[in-house]
């Protein structure tokens, strides 16, 4: 066997263990809601790479224009959607970097630990404000 194919077995190896580890959950998976309950929770696997560019993207570029929007502050406090999409963008950025953090806990020491407990932690009342 030559180096080229030792790499290849290596580099495919890896590729796998990342792939079959992204699906791995980090934290216990949440109890049901009671019937009739609203749906607002953010589930671990709402915390991707796409919904934190997103939410960086708002903050970011967007949150200060739309600010300047009112003519006061009195309209700021009272707008709903404002506030909305504000605490959102906050949850999803701070969810996607306690995720992160948590991965790289568990690849780097092959354990959870403190980073792990923190986003579990955070995820349990990680809910869209609404």
């Amino acid at each position: 066997m030559n180096l080229k194919s030792i790499f290849l077995i290596i580099v495919a190896v890896a590729f796998s263990a990342n792939v079959l580890y992204a699906q791995e959950r980090i934290c216990p998976s949440p109890k049901p809601l009671h019937e009739g309950g609203d749906e607002l929770r953010i589930f671990e696997d709402n915390f991707t790479k796409e919904e934190y560019l997103e939410s960086m993207q708002y903050l970011q570029k967007d949150f200060l224009p739309r600010l300047r929007e009112y003519e006061n502050i009195e309209q700021v406090k009272y707008s709903t959607e404002f506030w909305l999409s504000y605490f959102n963008s906050l949850n999803f950025v701070k969810g996607y970097v306690l995720k992160q953090a948590a991965i790289n806990e568990i690849k780097s020491t092959n354990n959870k630990g403190a980073a792990t407990k923190e986003f579990c932690t955070f995820l349990e009342s990680a809910a869209y404000v609404d």
